[in-house]
């Protein structure tokens, strides 16, 4: 142990002699290196003028006893310096052991400087996506699936891969090991009698069983409708003090698109946690004249069950519609949940917001409001009154609010709220936050900010980057000729180069062309040098709307084609797409989704699995400049023994980091609200609200168990809905952080 610990300190060391006053030599690489993929790593010499030759090794750890890979790559005053050579880590020669961590070191090596980083290495070198050709299944029917194998850079990827059938029991019925080319198709046999419920195909690597990809399917008995139900409500939410009516409008017609005639049996009710509870008095048979019908859920009926609305709020409200043909012949049931109870339609996010700023520089927040129900709301206005500044959210939910931040400020107090006009002030949702100034190197005052203008982009737009520098010491500014930016997306480095600069530019604006390896995300990190002791660094991720990387067109091969068909006839389709592309095929009957549609492969699914192999752990910028690197998931070594720290989980650790401030900030919150009380006993009823319930029973259902049927059971309830409220809070926004915002 003692000799290893040696060894990281060693490894860390520059191996070379001190380079002369204006040379500075910096080795770079994703702070987590996939095995079996091609990794670009970047080597700079900041003031060597001399062309000369690197060898760039990946070593074993901790022995280096086996150079896993070497190549050599040059350094001209042509290139400037720079060179971004390939690397890539075979697995042959590393211990696979899911409960340890792997590292390698890369060496870059030259006769002026040797540069050793630690690396973390991880043994997932790809993506398996599985689709099979329907949701629900039969028993006694046979499942149709295929596989797509792709690596990093999403091409497909020649790996021996195994294929399980698991049951809802989680017994594997069924296990192959293929190799598959592109695709891979596959057939499973249901048997007659098997158990009913939810299915599963797992796909998962050899030489990485741990980590598994799947996709679920469900068996039942069922029988295909002829026709769909549409439920919609005449608001995402429900005010808990509103005396309007709440409608649903009850949308049934057949599969060939033909409107229905017939009955609709509509019945209310609320979730609470995992509990439904019907509203009884809702009951009502509705006719459905021409396709069309409406449910309606008066304020009277809901306090029939819930004599005091304001316990819902938190819960949601869910809507049950059986739709009959007047024949009687067909009857299909629909089911609308998620309908939030709520004293305000919006919700405010920090969670694409850097929490570092520059002061003295603009401070750019990006807001992410949502409707109650999780989805982006678009074109709400929202202000923060203390900057006087306004903006409006765009389609995805974001609006950007650039604040001018004093020189000497240590932090930042930030409150925004929605200013909507057609909504009370009551209403508006507002969020605050706390953003931390960045620090400098030695306290030099040397500052670089990247500013995005851009919230919504798409492949093949023209993005602009603006490099603001700042510094105290003019003569700095005219040392920085170039700036270096590095920009990463699936966990990769994808590209790197130079913005040029010239003596009192302090805004230099880059141009970057959006192109189709940059979806879903990227992060541009940037920096520059100051003699041969300090970087300067600024990093910003940049969402991009979720497209096909290539072109594909489907659609019948004539205007016959295109038509209704009849039951049995045949048809012609026309494909278009990219050149020597693989496309796969699925026919199937619109009924299924009918009766389950929640196991498809769609384009949002296959983005948000990639997205999670992002492994930069912000919004952007860092709390100083190895911070920016750490944060956007880079690991660094100069020769001046500037080194981010050693990353120890392929995951990031925001979340836990996060959680431990959401369990100090629950403290906090418990003991402010208890001092809310005076009486002694009275706060032991409240204490004893927000204690943790292991049954998961409801606060009014736990509320029951208290003999003291007045102001000791009131404290109990509006305590226990209080730290309830908060704690469902911090899961949304969890999950906003653990998953790609929408």
């Amino acid at each position: 142990m003692e000799g290893m610990a040696l060894y990281l300190v060693a490894a860390l060391l520059v191996l070379c002699p001190s380079p002369s006053h204006s040379q500075l030599y910096s080795l770079i690489t994703p702070s987590v290196l996939w095995v079996e993929s091609e990794e670009q790593v970047v080597v700079e010499a900041h003031g060597l003028n001399v062309a000369t030759v690197v060898t760039v090794t990946v070593h074993d750890f901790p022995q280096k006893r086996n150079n896993l890979y070497q190549k050599k790559t040059s350094l001209t005053p042509s290139n400037g310096m720079m060179a971004t050579p390939s690397i890539t880590i075979p697995t042959k020669h590393l211990k696979k052991d899911p409960r340890k961590n792997t590292y390698v070191v890369v060496q870059a090596k030259c006769a002026q400087f040797t540069l050793e980083k630690v690396v973390l290495v991880s043994f997932q070198s790809g993506y398996i996506f599985i689709q099979t050709d329907k949701t629900i299944y039969t028993p006694g029917s046979k499942v149709h699936y295929r596989l797509f194998s792709m690596g990093q850079s999403m091409k497909r990827l020649d790996k021996s891969v195994i294929v399980q059938i698991v049951t809802p029991e989680d017994i594997i019925v069924s296990q192959n090991t293929i190799k598959p080319r592109s695709t891979h198709s596959q057939t499973y046999n249901i048997p007659e009698l098997v158990s009913l419920g939810t299915w599963k195909v797992v796909a998962k690597y050899v030489d990485s069983p741990w980590e598994n990809f799947t996709t679920p399917f469900e068996v039942k008995e069922y029988v295909l409708p002829s026709f769909e139900v549409a439920l919609e409500p005449s608001e995402k939410f429900y005010y808990v003090d509103s005396n309007r009516d709440f409608r649903v409008s009850i949308t049934a017609k057949f599969l060939y698109g033909k409107k229905l005639e017939g009955t609709a049996f509509v019945l209310f009710g609320v979730k609470m946690d995992n509990d439904k509870k019907s509203i009884p008095n809702s009951l009502r048979r509705i006719p459905i004249v021409d396709g069309e019908g409406e449910a309606v859920l008066t304020r009277a009926m809901l306090q029939s069950v819930f004599r005091n609305p304001n316990e819902l709020i938190g819960h949601s409200l869910y809507i049950s519609v059986t739709v009959m043909t007047d024949s009687g012949n067909d009857m299909v049931v629909a089911e609308r949940s998620g309908i939030s109870i709520v004293t305000s339609p919006y919700q405010i996010h920090f969670t694409r917001t850097p929490k570092y700023f520059k002061p003295a520089m603009p401070y750019e927040l990006t807001v992410f409001v949502t409707n109650p129900d999780g989805s982006p709301a678009a074109r709400v206005p929202v202000v923060s009154e203390s900057f006087q500044v306004h903006a409006r959210t765009q389609n995805d939910g974001t609006a950007k609010l650039i604040l001018n931040t004093p020189g000497n400020a240590q932090e930042l107090r930030i409150t925004v709220k929605t200013n909507h006009g057609d909504l009370p002030k009551e209403r508006q949702a507002t969020k605050s936050m706390v953003a931390t100034a960045y620090q400098t190197q030695g306290r030099s005052g040397n500052y670089l900010h990247l500013a995005v203008p851009a919230t919504e982009l798409k492949a093949g737009d023209n993005l602009p980057i603006n490099f603001n520098l700042r510094s105290n010491n003019q003569q700095v500014l005219n040392g920085v000729t170039y700036l270096t930016y590095i920009i990463l997306t699936k966990g990769r480095i994808q590209r790197v180069g130079r913005q040029p600069r010239q003596a009192a530019q302090n805004l230099v604006t880059m141009f970057l062309d959006i192109t189709p390896e940059l979806i879903p995300s990227f992060r541009i990190v940037a920096y520059y040098q100051v003699g041969n002791s300090e970087i300067v660094a600024d990093s910003v991720w940049v969402d991009v709307k979720d497209t096909c990387m290539g072109t594909l067109i489907v659609k019948g091969a004539s205007d016959v084609d295109n038509q209704i068909q009849q039951p049995g006839a045949s048809m012609k389709i026309k494909v278009e797409g990219d050149a020597n592309a693989r496309v796969g095929l699925v026919a199937v009957d619109k009924g299924v989704y009918v009766l389950n549609n929640k196991y498809k492969l769609t384009q949002s699914k296959i983005w948000d699995t990639v997205e999670k192999s992002d492994i930069g752990c912000t919004a952007g910028s860092g709390m100083n400049n190895l911070g920016v690197f750490e944060d956007a998931g880079l690991a660094l070594m100069t020769s001046n023994n500037l080194s981010t720290k050693q990353r120890s989980d392929t995951k990031c650790p925001q979340v836990a980091r996060w959680r431990r401030r959401r369990s100090v900030q629950l403290i906090e919150s418990k003991a402010s609200k208890v001092a809310q009380y005076q009486d002694h006993r009275l706060r032991k009823c409240c204490e004893d609200g927000m204690h943790e319930n292991p049954m998961g029973h409801t606060c009014e259902r736990r509320a029951e168990y208290i003999d003291d049927q007045n102001e000791c059971r009131t404290a109990f309830l509006e305590c226990c809905r209080y730290i309830k409220g908060i704690q469902d809070a911090n899961q949304r926004e969890t999950e906003l952080i653990l998953a790609r915002s929408k």
